[in-house]
């Protein structure tokens, strides 16, 4: 299951550092900025260009800062995470940006990040849900879908 992530600024001698909360857990994303980058943020902006990294580390969501400070428009960024049994925690970072040159600037800077949409999240997650062949009605019958392959010589 997906959930997204808070962000937490702190202030020190340095300047802002960025942290990442993850439940209990805490991931520094960033340090000595000069700049807040939450108070900048639009976290309601639903228009624009929006990027993904899909496999992200706390070193390149660091990254993201140093081009959220130059840009002119509205931008957002956020990060979901995903637990899985008996595995580490898989991050995905998104950053959204208002203005066509700031998203510019931001893919030129950030070859790490995909282009994403909207239209493409909702087909991601209709074909996770799709992938799941076994189902458990409310009467309590299992109901499940099989596919056959046969393989010929």
């Amino acid at each position: 299951m997906r959930k997204k992530c808070q962000w937490q600024v702190t202030v020190d001698m340095f300047g802002h550092s960025m942290q990442l909360l993850d439940g209990d857990k805490i991931i520094a994303v960033g340090s000595a900025l000069s700049f807040n980058p939450c108070a900048t943020m639009k976290h309601r902006l639903k228009k624009g260009f929006l990027f993904r990294n899909p496999r992200t580390t706390a070193a390149q969501i660091a990254t993201i800062w140093d081009t959220a400070e130059t840009f002119e428009q509205s931008w957002c960024a956020w990060v979901e995470v995903e637990h899985r049994d008996n595995q580490d925690p898989v991050y995905t970072a998104y950053v959204r940006c208002a203005d066509a040159s700031d998203a510019t600037m931001f893919a030129f800077r950030h070859n790490d990040f995909e282009k994403w949409s909207d239209d493409k999240q909702k087909a991601q997650d209709t074909a996770r849900k799709a992938t799941n062949k076994l189902r458990v009605n409310k009467n309590g019958t299992i109901r499940a879908t099989v596919t056959v392959e046969t393989l010929d010589d």
